[in-house]
């Protein structure tokens, strides 16, 4: 049994999952836009952080009244903010897999049905 932090990240992070296996999701191998994503998954991000950079930049020269840097930016704009997000999202899927019900045998000890058994158990 892998456990909660299997389910919070470390299916994620697993070296078995790169690269991806193109048999298995034929319908992703159709478009390639998300071929080159899936290729070049930093682009997205680096242009993100980027951006945010800029438009520090742009605050701190623009209206320096403000106290606000680019490096400022960068670091609650982009990182402590995706930290966060990407957390509170792998959490619902952290929970959901901890606890609740098995409605299917999948051979693990998954629940997959959190929002099904809270709903129920009152």
């Amino acid at each position: 049994m892998r456990g909660f932090w299997w389910a919070h990240i470390g299916w994620m992070t697993s070296t078995r999952n790169f690269p991806t296996d193109y048999e298995r999701v034929k319908d992703l191998a159709r478009y390639p836009e998300l071929v080159f994503l899936n290729r070049f998954d930093l682009i997205v991000p680096a242009c993100l952080a980027l951006a945010t950079l800029g438009f520090g930049w742009l605050i701190e020269h623009i209206w320096p009244a403000s106290g606000v840097t680019a490096a400022q930016m960068l670091v609650w704009g982009f990182f402590i903010s995706t930290v966060v997000l990407l957390h509170a999202t792998l959490c619902i899927n952290s929970l959901a897999h901890t606890f609740g019900r098995r409605r299917y045998d999948t051979g693990d000890e998954s629940r997959n049905s959190l929002l099904l058994a809270l709903t129920t158990s009152a």
